[in-house]
């Protein structure tokens, strides 16, 4: 989901350690002996330079926002998300994701369609993909109730962020635009993209880490087997399914959290 993050709290110093931990991040995937070792746990190609930059692009993206929501937690400045936020935001995702599998460079658009796991599904996979969505909402609200009775404090910041962020979209149509580009945007990026060169759990790893707006907590922790899920719906159908799981289910949590 987007979030519109306007100011984050916290000390100098915490900054300058989440700033100085970011840095780190960038530089520990340029030493071969490190790319060696995770792969042999990850799909990519450790004498790759395109995997290297890759991972040190990702890697510092995770250490950075989860530095940055551990030093504030869920209070933060979450500022609501617009149509042209959606919008742009999932342009932007989808255009990225074609471009890192290498659009205009080593393969043509087909090519890179077929890379980014863009396939047409039978009925019988879209309703599996439906089905799913029951299992992302068992997942989410056994996550939520958790944060409610163990961290009750932060559960109503957290509260607070998801009605500010889609306060401009809690329509049905509202609801249908947040779920068709988050979910197409997404989907495309982390599932299409980076997920068969790095595999689920680091994939998962990166997406609930930029899920800012639930602060560091077990919603959070949520999310990531979430992802887990939709990883494992992209590896075993397509690209294609895990989009129509993540759109329904964003549609439909937008408009449950509007009633």
């Amino acid at each position: 989901m987007v979030v519109n993050v306007t100011g984050v709290r916290g000390s100098i110093a915490s900054s300058n350690l989440v700033t100085f931990a970011t840095g780190l991040a960038i530089g520990i995937p340029l030493i071969p002996q490190v790319r060696r070792q995770l792969s042999r746990y990850m799909p990519f190609d450790a004498a790759s330079p395109a995997d290297m930059i890759g991972l040190c692009t990702l890697l510092a993206t995770a250490v950075y926002f989860f530095g940055s929501s551990l030093r504030s937690g869920a209070d933060q400045d979450i500022s609501a998300v617009n149509s042209l936020d959606l919008v742009s935001q999932a342009v932007a995702l989808i255009v990225i994701a074609y471009f890192g599998v290498g659009f205009l460079m080593t393969r043509r658009f087909k090519d890179a369609t077929d890379r980014l796991g863009l396939h047409a599904i039978t009925a019988r996979q879209l309703g599996r993909a439906v089905a799913l969505v029951a299992g992302l909402f068992a997942v989410t609200i056994v996550s939520g109730i958790l944060t409610y009775y163990l961290e009750p404090n932060l559960d109503k910041q957290i509260q607070n962020n998801l009605q500010n962020m889609t306060a401009d979209v809690s329509s049905i149509s509202g609801a249908l635009l947040l779920g068709i580009s988050a979910g197409a945007g997404e989907e495309i990026l982390f599932r299409g993209a980076i997920q068969p060169r790095y595999g689920i759990v680091f994939t998962s790893l990166v997406f609930a880490s930029l899920h800012i707006q639930y602060g560091i907590s077990l919603t959070v922790l949520g999310i990531f087997f979430v992802s887990i899920l939709l990883g494992l719906e992209r590896q075993r159908v397509n690209t294609t399914a895990s989009m129509v799981t993540h759109v329904i289910y964003d549609v439909l949590a937008v408009i449950f959290g509007s009633l």
